[in-house]
């Protein structure tokens, strides 16, 4: 028996061709699913592809089941053995990412360009976010009631939008500014567009793009009051290194613990008891809202699923005292460029 604990590196432990495998179906996921919207969709496809049914649909021989709210959250669920009502095991995990969102009216020109108005969304650097092609994801909701889904700058034909920043020899009063200062919040727009509109008097560069988007989306200023657009790096997830041994990518937090754990929950043949993995949005801001971790959708849902059952003798509270949780999360490897940081022991 061995009486001390020591840590391996994982090539050293994991069959290498089952890891690749592995990591070409995650890539394709985390290159897809750049917002909880769009990981939710790639999940229920997955899941229905398998034979999961809706929750809220009510079959009740189905035994494996999602449950989605809002388009944001997705609970997916697998019958056990032994009755839910004797608790269920859970996986959490959560599926926003840090991303500069959109405001409601975002055009504005200036300077010969136009821009976007933007907010900042969870724990960023700023400056990491300058002068990187950044693609738009997000729905708008038209004037007749049309949900008009939008992904442009993640085809290599796509045009990308880019936040500029100053030119070094210009920028000796910001390098000296420390790190969260050398980038405002205020400072991260990226230019949408250039050519103005010839026929226009005014705000000529901004009537041209409001033309364009008009022609090929059908969309007019006012439809932006009722949109959802969020700015993220684009292009896809790639191999790091030589040997290709890691993957770069935006939204590993926590995509990478909602794709593992859901893709576990799929593999799993007849658990004996009955097991879940709910999957939450707004995390990064403190899991407020009706998707957050602090919304009452699981109860909810949990309510759904015992009634689906036939359980009437135990209270949605019961079952859940009897549950068990895994709270999955990322963590950090130690960077060998930032030691000190770290504990590696």
């Amino acid at each position: 028996m061995e009486l001390k604990y020591s840590t391996k590196n994982a090539w050293e432990i994991l069959n290498h061709d089952e890891v690749i495998s592995f990591s070409e179906s995650y890539k394709d996921f985390i290159s897809t699913a750049k917002t909880e919207r769009e990981a939710v969709k790639y999940l229920k496809n997955v899941a229905e592809k398998k034979g999961f049914t809706d929750l809220f649909q009510g079959d009740a021989h189905s035994g494996k089941y999602y449950a989605i709210n809002d388009n944001k959250n997705i609970l997916l669920l697998k019958d056990g053995e032994i009755s839910a009502e004797f608790g269920l095991n859970f996986v959490f995990a959560h599926i926003d990412s840090p991303r500069i969102d959109i405001k409601q009216n975002p055009l504005y020109e200036g300077a010969d360009v136009v821009m976007f108005k933007t907010h900042y969304y969870g724990g960023i650097k700023k400056y990491q976010w300058v002068t990187i092609p950044l693609a738009l994801h997000g729905v708008i909701i038209l004037r007749d009631g049309t949900k008009l889904e939008v992904n442009i700058g993640e085809n290599e034909t796509d045009p990308v939008f880019v936040i500029s920043d100053l030119l070094p020899h210009l920028a000796r009063k910001q390098m000296e500014q420390n790190a969260r200062e050398v980038i405002q919040g205020e400072a991260l727009d990226p230019i949408v567009g250039s050519i103005p509109d010839k026929e226009s008097d005014k705000e000529k560069l901004k009537t041209a793009i409001l033309k364009l988007l008009h022609e090929k989306y059908g969309i007019v200023e006012e439809d932006f009051i009722s949109s959802e657009l969020t700015l993220v790096p684009g292009g896809k997830a790639r191999d790091v290194g030589f040997d290709r041994g890691a993957i770069a990518s935006y939204g590993h937090d926590d995509r990478i613990c909602g794709f593992t754990s859901a893709v576990a929950l799929f593999d799993v043949e007849k658990p004996k008891r009955t097991i879940g993995v709910m999957l939450f949005d707004k995390e990064e801001i403190g899991s407020d809202g009706i998707t957050g971790a602090q919304s009452d959708f699981l109860d909810y849902a949990i309510e759904k699923y015992l009634s689906l059952k036939g359980i009437k003798n135990v209270s949605v509270r019961e079952v859940l005292h009897k549950s068990y949780g895994l709270s999955a999360d990322v963590n950090a490897a130690v960077d060998p460029l930032y030691r000190d940081v770290f504990d590696e022991q």
